[in-house]
C-alpha cells in the first residue's frame, strides 16, 4: 500500500489557508496565488483552497435545490401536478 505523507509546508500552508476560509472567507478574492511558482507550501494553500471552494458550491446546491425553493415559495411540484392531471384524465 502506498505511504501517504505530506511535508511540513504543505501541512503548514494547508492550515493557514483553513483558517483563512474559515474566519476571513471574504479575503480569498484578494490573495493571488503565483502560477508559474511550484512549491509544497503554495500546493497546500492552493489544495484547501479549492476543497472550500468545492464544499461552497455543495451547499449552496443544498439550499437552492428545486424541492427547497419549491417549499420556500409554496410553489408546487410539475410533475407530480402532471401525474394528478393524468389520473383525473382517466
Amino acid at each position: 500500500m502506498e505511504d501517504l505523507k505530506v511535508s511540513e509546508d504543505y501541512k503548514k500552508a494547508f492550515n493557514y489557508a483553513d483558517m483563512i476560509c474559515s474566519y476571513a472567507p471574504e479575503s480569498l478574492k484578494e490573495i493571488k496565488i503565483p502560477e508559474k511558482q511550484s512549491s509544497e507550501f503554495l500546493k497546500g494553500f492552493q489544495d484547501r483552497i479549492t476543497q472550500y471552494e468545492k464544499e461552497k458550491k455543495k451547499e449552496a446546491i443544498k439550499y437552492f435545490s428545486p424541492e427547497k425553493l419549491r417549499e420556500k415559495y409554496g410553489l408546487s411540484d410539475p410533475e407530480k401536478d402532471r401525474t394528478k392531471s393524468i389520473e383525473k384524465e382517466k
